[in-house]
């Protein structure tokens, strides 16, 4: 069986957004969300997921099969892309940011 495992800061949903704009904490919160998933759900079921392209080498790529996002197109063109090819999904979407850019 295969399964889509997903979060969303760590899974590229701010991929627009300039790193240093996204907090430290949120980064770290999101990853480490994202590992637990993957390496518990890895003991039953080949992974997939989504990783913001800048974040893919803070993650075992042996246990897990990681999908860079990139900003060239949508998140959601290629979550449904690495998703299609998978039997179930978890996606976890518990952080709310908001960001305002002060220029």
């Amino acid at each position: 069986m295969r399964i889509f495992v997903a979060e969303y800061v760590s899974g590229g949903g701010l991929v627009s957004t300039p790193l240093n704009e996204i907090p430290a904490s949120l980064r770290r919160e999101g990853c480490a969300m994202i590992r637990a998933l993957t390496q518990d759900m890895a003991e039953i079921a080949d992974v997939v997921t989504p990783i913001d392209w800048r974040l893919t080498e803070m993650f075992d790529h042996n246990s897990v099969d990681i999908r860079p996002i990139s900003h060239v197109t949508g998140i959601w063109h290629q979550w449904i892309a690495a998703a299609s090819m998978c039997e179930k999904a978890i996606i976890e979407n518990s952080v709310i940011w908001s960001h305002t850019r002060v220029s």
